[in-house]
């Protein structure tokens, strides 16, 4: 039943991660509101648990109590000293921060051992819960594996990064530490099953500027092109002052073979938002062999 179908959905195939809390709970009223009102659903009712996550949730209040409850718990002194130090930086990382990465092998999850041993204490504090669950259900996301993500990552360039975020990028993702929004597509690769897609708005600096040359490089043979949408600027009705020029693009993890051509779409030059929408379902569509672009990529945009 309709039912049926959107709660399957609910619990098991839409997955949400955003740095900021207000945002997530603005993505549990836009997703609970087209759960009610889809036809034949049954309208407003209790709904299965959201799986989204604020993957910035700040730790500061909730580790002191988690202390107290460890007291005497080895094993559990452990796993917050392994939360406290992989995420104690969230507020600034959200999710490039990766679970799998800081774990050991055969180690147990901590934040399954922390959620469990908050939830099953009376005298903890709604807001510790709130927080130990929600990082719980975070790590779960960021450690496990999508068919398909699609983002509009944030956009930063490296000269405007703190001198913290700066330096954890050029550590753990060095090819593309040049902009935020390059650093999350590696990040997001990471994140992908064998051939699960990505879909991105990214800035489009990065398809032929010089800093970008290894992350163009790295990325071309081993991530299959599906689609690129030049929108230029003026595409977004919600960003004004600064230009920003982007596109639109769809990736599968998959190795490029030498054959592969990607399909391209360019309403750069027009200026109305409704016609670059009109002009992205209907303008002609070119397609570009891809490993040609590692050495001639500035001709996608001649």
């Amino acid at each position: 039943t309709a039912k049926q179908a959107i709660d399957k959905v609910i619990a098991e195939n839409i997955h949400g991660l955003e740095l900021d809390q207000r945002c997530v709970e603005l993505a549990a009223f836009a997703l609970a509101l087209e759960a009610w009102r889809y036809p034949g659903a049954g309208g407003y009712r209790q709904l299965p648990e959201l799986q989204l996550a604020c993957s910035g949730m700040s730790i500061t209040e909730a580790q002191k109590e988690w202390k107290d409850l460890a007291k005497d718990d080895e094993e559990l002194q452990d796993a917050i000293k392994w939360m406290q130090l992989t995420f104690k930086d969230a507020p600034t990382l959200g999710s490039l921060i990766d679970p799998i990465k800081a774990l050991k092998i055969g180690e147990k999850a901590p934040w399954e051992l922390l959620r469990n041993s908050v939830n099953s204490v009376k005298n903890v504090s709604d807001e510790t819960i709130a927080v130990s669950n929600s990082l719980a259900k975070s790590a779960v996301l960021l450690a496990s594996k999508f068919q398909w993500i699609a983002t509009n990552p944030p956009y930063l360039v490296r000269g405007k990064q703190s001198d913290y975020l700066r330096k954890f990028c050029e550590r753990n993702f060095n090819a593309s530490k040049s902009e935020l929004a390059t650093v999350f597509v590696d990040r997001v690769n990471l994140l992908l099953t064998k051939e699960g897609a990505a879909s991105y708005v990214l800035p489009q600096n990065w398809m032929f500027l010089e800093s970008y040359n290894h992350f163009r490089s790295a990325l071309l043979p081993k991530l299959k092109w599906n689609m690129l949408s030049r929108l230029g600027s003026g595409a977004f009705d919600s960003i004004s002052g600064e230009v920003v020029k982007a596109v639109l693009i769809t990736m599968t993890a998959q190795e490029t073979e030498t054959h592969h051509m990607f399909s391209c779409l360019d309403v750069s030059s027009i200026r109305s938002l409704i016609d670059k929408d009109n002009g992205i379902k209907n303008n002609d569509i070119i397609n570009h062999s891809q490993l040609a672009q590692l050495n001639t990529f500035h001709r996608v945009f001649d």
